[in-house]
C-alpha cells in the first residue's frame, strides 16, 4: 500500500496499475493451484495471497533503486527524524479516520438493524454495503488519483491548478454517482441477484433498503474528494474534522433515527450524515480558498 502511494507521487501511476492487476491475476491463479491442484484448503488461499503480495511488493520496491525514480532509497534518507514523524502522523490522521470509518459504519448499522429489525435486515444491509463498496472504491480512486496533483501544485504556489483539479474530481465523482443512482434505482433487483442470488425473502427487503439508503451516494463521493483535497494542501485540521466528525455524527444519527423511525431511519442515517458534512465541507473550502488567496 505504501509503495503504490509513493509510485503515484513519483510519476508512475500506470506502473502501479499494471502491478496491481498482475497481483490480482496471480492471486487467482495461485488460489487455483493451491486449492484445486494441491488440496491445501484455506491454508492454500492464504499462501496464494501472501505470495502474490510479495511479488507486487518486490516489483514496486525495485523501482526505487532504478534510474527513473526521484525518491531513491538510501540509509541516510531512511533515518527517523522526530519532526518528520510528527508531520506524517498529523497529515496521515485523516486517512486513518477514513479507513476506520468503514469498519465503524458497518458495525453501527448491523447493531441498529438487530435492535429495530432482524437478521433479514442485516443480510439486506450486506447486499447494500457490497453495492456501496463498488462505488466507494471508484470515489476513492478519483480522490487518491488527484491527490498528487493537488500537493504538487500547492507546493508550487499554483492554487489555480489545485482548484481546477479539485473541480474536475468533483465533476467525475458526481457523474459516477449519477450513473450509479440510475442503475440502482432502475434495476435494483440486478444488484441483489449479483450479491445474493435469487432469494425471494431477501430481495424485497434489500430493494427497499436501497431506495432509502443510496440518495446520499453523491455526497459520499464529494466528502472523499474533499478530505483528500484538504489533506493534500496541508489543511490536515479540516480533513481530520471532516473524517473524524463523520464517525461521531453517524453514531448519533443512527441511534436517534433508529429510535424515532425504526428500520427506515437506520437506512436513511448515512445519507443524512453525509449531506450535513458536505454542506460544512463547502463552507470550509471557501474559508481555505479565501486564506490562500
Amino acid at each position: 500500500m505504501t509503495f503504490t502511494t509513493l509510485l503515484r507521487n513519483d510519476g508512475r501511476p500506470s506502473m502501479v496499475t499494471w502491478v496491481l492487476i498482475l497481483g490480482g491475476v496471480l492471486n487467482t491463479l495461485l488460489d487455483w493451484l493451491f486449492i484445486v491442484v494441491f488440496p491445501f484448503g484455506l491454508a492454500g488461499a492464504a499462501i496464494a495471497t501472501m505470495l502474490s503480495q510479495a511479488v507486487t511488493g518486490l516489483l514496486c520496491l525495485q523501482h526505487f533503486f532504478g534510474p527513473r525514480t526521484r525518491l531513491k532509497i538510501n540509509l541516510e534518507q531512511m533515518k527517523l527524524k522526530f519532526d518528520n514523524c510528527i508531520n506524517i502522523a498529523r497529515v496521515g490522521l485523516p486517512s486513518l479516520l477514513m479507513n476506520l470509518y468503514l469498519s465503524i459504519v458497518l458495525t453501527l448499522h448491523n447493531m441498529a438493524f438487530l435492535w429495530v429489525g432482524g437478521p433479514l435486515h442485516v443480510a439486506a444491509y450486506g447486499v447494500v454495503s457490497y453495492t456501496e463498496a463498488f462505488f466507494y472504491l471508484i470515489f476513492e480512486g478519483i480522490a487518491l488519483g488527484t491527490q498528487p496533483i493537488y500537493s504538487f501544485n500547492a507546493g508550487a504556489g499554483r492554487f489555480d491548478r489545485v482548484k481546477q483539479a479539485r473541480n474536475i474530481a468533483f465533476g467525475m465523482t458526481l457523474l459516477t454517482a449519477a450513473l450509479g443512482l440510475a442503475l440502482i434505482y432502475s434495476r435494483p433487483e440486478w444488484l441483489v441477484y449479483l450479491f445474493a442470488g435469487d432469494n425471494p425473502n431477501l430481495t424485497p427487503v434489500a430493494i427497499e433498503g436501497m431506495h432509502w439508503y443510496f440518495w446520499g451516494l453523491p455526497m459520499e463521493g464529494l466528502i472523499l474528494v474533499g478530505a483528500s483535497f484538504f489533506q493534500a494542501i496541508n489543511c490536515s485540521k479540516q480533513a481530520s474534522m471532516l473524517t473524524g466528525a463523520k464517525l461521531i455524527l453517524i453514531a448519533v444519527i443512527i441511534y436517534c433515527f433508529a429510535w424515532a423511525f425504526g428500520v427506515v431511519g437506520v437506512w436513511m442515517s448515512l445519507a443524512t450524515c453525509s449531506t450535513i458534512l458536505t454542506i460544512w465541507m463547502f463552507y470550509a473550502m471557501k474559508r481555505v480558498e479565501a486564506r490562500l488567496h
